[in-house]
């Protein structure tokens, strides 16, 4: 035998020996596992009393491992119903959220049928929804459960059709906790567009339609969310489909002798960012503010969903243009004080609102600044820099009209400063 020959035996020889040690292991394991079943255990526990409160028998009680370190430590109960055999695990540390007291595993005690079911019945790692979940699967079979749970969804395929959807199916059915896969649409009447449709099968229950995408990291994310009860909900839920797919084709917005939208919007602002000391757009900071704001007042909260809504572009929704950008004339009041002159700039086209004209709201604000780099001074006070509020202007009409008019307004602001 050739050397190399020998190479594979002794390689084949110990794959099929590493093999039988694993099978040993197992079996030993195992073994000890069973050894450590009892029917006795703490029936005041924490964890005895929620199990028995979801009406399971337990049937066998594995305690912990001595030979474990703590925080690996955990034990199991082998609990039951009429209808179930449950298999639950006791974790008994974890660092950031204690014991975790863990459904595995269900099995059929009439078919055989052995399902994962994942869910902590103290709800730490997995929520509400999930034991309520649970407490509806022990008392039906598996097809039940899904009937009750998802049904509303399962003729989802066909009610698309007969409204003149071309349907595709990839992967559409249920585990035990949501919708595996998705449908693919498009209506051949309105476009060749195709909308990406999953269920969000939560407390909510939503389903969430998007632009379907070929690349997922280079694509827009177009999408719109729509409850869903069932098969009263079918108009609605076509209406927004046929609505984003307009969304998508670019047919949205304020149309004059084309479709402006946010992007124009921000293309005219990029014009003057090389103009002034400071123009930025401020739609995010200002619709998520509120994160950053331990304790906003009401009129902080009402603004801040007034913006979130509107910056939330839906074409269902009527939402179609929402800007706010801010221009600061002379940043140097920061550092060495004076009167600071701010402007906001909020750019609006929503339907449900006007559904003729654009809005363009103009906030001019005044703060007298002592200035960052007196504020070493023993003498400095935060309460000498004030914010006055000056004035507010609207202007409403067409989209051109109103960008003409900001436009007029920034070229007199560059003239003030030659």
């Amino acid at each position: 035998m050739s050397l190399l020959n020998q190479m594979i035996e002794t390689t084949k020889k110990s794959l099929k020996d590493n093999i039988i040690i694993a099978e040993e292991k197992t079996k030993q394991e195992i073994k000890l596992k069973e050894d450590r079943k009892t029917t006795v255990y703490n029936s005041n526990s924490e964890e005895v009393n929620m199990i028995q409160s979801l009406g399971l028998k337990i049937d066998t009680y594995e305690p912990q491992d001595p030979d474990v370190e703590y925080y690996n430590a955990q034990e199991f109960y082998y609990c039951s119903n009429n209808r179930w055999q449950v298999y639950i695990r006791n974790l008994l540390y974890d660092a950031d959220l204690g014991t975790i007291l863990q459904v595995l595993n269900l099995t059929d005690k009439i078919t055989g049928e052995k399902i994962n079911f994942y869910c902590d019945l103290w709800c730490r790692n997995t929520g509400q929804d999930r034991l309520r979940q649970f407490k509806l699967l022990l008392e039906h079979s598996l097809n039940e459960y899904k009937e009750i749970e998802f049904g509303k969804y399962f003729n989802l395929p066909n009610l698309l059709k007969d409204n003149g959807y071309v349907v595709e199916e990839n992967n559409f059915s249920f585990d035990t906790e949501e919708c595996i896969g998705n449908l693919i649409v498009c209506n051949p009447n309105i476009s060749e567009t195709k909308c990406e449709i999953k269920i969000r099968h939560y407390n909510d229950k939503i389903i969430n339609i998007s632009k379907l995408k070929t690349n997922r990291y280079l694509d827009e994310t177009i999408s719109y969310s729509v409850n869903y009860n069932g098969e009263q909900d079918i108009q609605i839920l076509c209406q927004q489909i046929n609505k984003l797919i307009e969304h998508i084709d670019g047919k949205f917005g304020y149309l004059e002798d084309r479709f402006y939208t946010n992007e124009d919007v921000d293309r005219f602002f990029e014009g003057y960012k090389n103009k002034f000391d400071y123009v930025e757009d401020m739609t995010e900071s200002y619709s998520y503010a509120h994160f950053y704001n331990e304790n906003p007042s009401e009129e902080d909260i009402k603004e801040y969903k007034r913006i979130s809504e509107m910056a939330n572009i839906n074409h269902y929704k009527g939402a179609e243009i929402y800007r706010k950008y801010e221009l600061i004339v002379d940043r140097n009041t920061y550092h060495f004080g004076g009167i600071g002159n701010t402007y906001e700039f909020e750019i609006i086209y929503n339907t449900n609102i006007d559904k003729d004209n654009c809005i363009l709201n103009i906030t001019h604000i005044l703060s007298d600044y002592v200035g960052w780099n007196n504020r070493d001074e023993d003498d400095y006070n935060f309460d000498n820099e004030k914010s006055e509020f000056v004035t507010k202007e609207t202007i409403k009409g067409k989209y051109t009209y109103v960008m003409k008019t900001l436009s007029d307004f920034l070229d007199q602001l560059l003239e003030i400063l030659k």
